[in-house]
């Protein structure tokens, strides 16, 4: 199980810093210690926060554009190229990976962690359901787009229940999958 303090480590390495400078200069005082005042100590955590900050979002131009991460989870080769063309055209997403299985898709999951995530039901390896369980437990603010040929009403609701955000069928409503990434925040 991930910790919050390890997943929020690993997706703002600029807080890591925070937390160490914290303990730091807290041992420092606890050794008898004195920084000069306490507005010295307030601009030395401000610049070790901004540089890394800065740093961090240098390395995922994503962030500091404003824009939302996304990851494709489909077996279809068809279906996550028509995914990518009809997204590409979309100025507030960046898709940042794309899986063919289930277990395919949780790694890169959880190396990466999209803001939102395209998950097909019916895949080899790991299924859909089990796929967005495993996101959802660790990740709860993903949002998670469910896209199948099976949109029967007992598995909208087993997804519902278990944390998707958007349901919809492959046959009909894949355009609205769009319209809802594009109309999102």
């Amino acid at each position: 199980m991930v910790s919050l303090q390890s997943k929020w480590r690993a997706k703002y390495p600029c807080l890591s810093i925070l937390f160490w400078m914290n303990c730091q200069i807290y041992s420092y005082k606890q050794h008898g210690h004195s920084l000069t005042s306490n507005s010295d100590n307030s601009l030395f955590f401000i610049y070790v926060y901004t540089t890394n900050f800065a740093r961090y979002h240098q390395m995922n131009p994503c962030l500091a554009k404003g824009m939302k991460t996304l990851l494709l989870i489909d077996d279809s080769n068809s279906v996550r190229d028509r995914l990518v063309e009809m997204i590409s055209t979309l100025s507030n997403i960046q898709i940042i990976g794309q899986a063919c299985d289930g277990r395919e898709g949780v790694s890169i999951f959880n190396n990466r962690h999209p803001d939102l995530v395209i998950l097909d039901i019916q895949m080899p390896g790991l299924n859909g359901i089990d796929v967005l369980r495993s996101i959802k437990k660790t990740n709860p603010e993903t949002v998670i787009f469910i896209l199948t040929n099976f949109p029967y009403p007992q598995y909208r609701d087993i997804c519902m229940k278990a944390g998707a955000d958007y349901f919809f069928d492959k046959s009909n409503e894949f355009e609205k999958v769009v319209d809802v990434l594009q109309s999102s925040p």
